[in-house]
């Protein structure tokens, strides 16, 4: 059971195409192609016209389910736009001042960007893949003309098998292309994810750093009275305490005032 699981938490953080043995069993395809031999092969059928009339109903199907696939595709190409222009745009907002970050929150806040950023980049790589050059199989005028000259059962039978084997042609590539729509959306929802968790444990850490001095007016005063000759220019650093500059003996020193309110200089 444990084992189950683990498995099914890797393939839904890291989805991987299905293996084609599983995408197409052959046990299923073979029997297409058994029963359309044998369609093929039967004598001259009366109800031909109507065999005819329904193999093209199937490819129809499939042809709309090829539609729903590239529609599907299509509606996802906004959101990941949008998605990938908030990242970018709040996340090296945010990098280009560490100063105030703590490493523990700088490292959050990296890992979250740069983890979803990868989901992104595969979802849009298998969406115009999905979108591009996919071959497919489909009836042409030579499937038409070749036994023009045959009794009109026959004819009808001989277009039906044709395409018949057109579509179950086409039920394998798009079970391919459902497949690789499925691994776009699973990451998708992973880079959602990610930048969802990341930037919560980004905002704990943050809350959770060490206090600095209430206010920088507390802070500079503790700086002139440990020995600075002018007012100290503070900010808080990484770690919670306020840091800066000032003049001191006729030197510019570099101080740090922490929560405690301890002034230390930099030798």
């Amino acid at each position: 059971m444990l084992v189950s699981f683990i498995c099914w938490m890797f393939r839904e953080i890291v989805p991987l195409p299905m293996a084609e043995q599983s995408l197409n069993p052959p046990a299923i395809f073979d029997g297409y192609s058994q029963t359309i031999d044998s369609l093929e092969a039967a004598a001259e059928p009366a109800n031909a016209t109507k065999l005819l009339d329904l193999s093209l109903k199937l490819f129809d199907t499939d042809a709309g389910r090829r539609a729903s696939i590239d529609s599907r595709a299509a509606s996802m190409m906004p959101a990941i736009a949008l998605a990938a222009t908030l990242v970018t745009g709040v996340g090296f907002s945010s990098l280009n001042s560490t100063s105030a970050l703590s490493a523990a929150a700088f490292w959050a806040m990296l890992l979250t960007l740069v983890v979803t950023l990868i989901y992104l980049v595969f979802t849009v790589v298998l969406l115009f893949w999905i979108q591009g050059d996919i071959v497919r199989s489909t009836p042409d005028p030579t499937d038409l003309s070749h036994a023009f000259a045959a009794a009109a059962n026959a004819y009808a039978r001989d277009v039906a098998t044709r395409v018949l084997r057109y579509t179950v042609a086409n039920y394998q590539v798009n079970n391919r292309v459902t497949n690789r729509l499925e691994i776009a959306q699973k990451c998708f929802r992973n880079a959602l994810l990610v930048l969802v968790g990341g930037g919560t444990v980004t905002v704990l850490i943050m809350f959770g750093r060490p206090a600095a001095p209430r206010s920088v007016a507390l802070a500079q005063a503790l700086a002139i009275d440990a020995g600075c000759n002018s007012l100290p220019t503070l900010t808080v650093d990484g770690q919670g305490r306020w840091a800066g500059t000032c003049l001191r003996g006729g030197r510019v020193a570099k101080l740090t005032v922490d929560a405690s309110g301890r002034v230390e200089f930099a030798p």
